[in-house]
């Protein structure tokens, strides 16, 4: 039954890129990156001591503080983002 639930998720994703590529990638990328970032860094943690994945305090403070990046660096995103359309002369909403 889990097969069949993965086979039916991986094709609604499939059709999501492929009729709303542009709006998916832009939400799905830095998902994948802040979760990609999560086990990279919590990994990192985890084998520098003895203690197991998210186990010790520096391992929820490195957790918090990825976090934060991953939000600071989503409103620079948008920042530019704004920076483009007025230097373009056109808003968004007249695109």
């Amino acid at each position: 039954m889990d097969d069949v639930l993965v086979g039916v998720l991986a094709i609604a994703v499939g059709a999501l890129f492929c009729f709303r590529g542009y709006l998916a990638m832009r939400l799905i990328i830095p998902i994948w990156g802040a979760f990609a970032g999560f086990l990279l860094g919590a990994g990192l943690i985890a084998n520098t001591g003895s203690d197991g994945f998210l186990r010790s305090t520096l391992g929820w403070i490195g957790f918090v503080l990825g976090i934060v990046v991953q939000f600071r660096s989503t409103d620079r995103i948008r920042g530019t983002i704004r920076e483009a359309w007025a230097e373009s002369g056109r808003s968004p909403a007249t695109a």
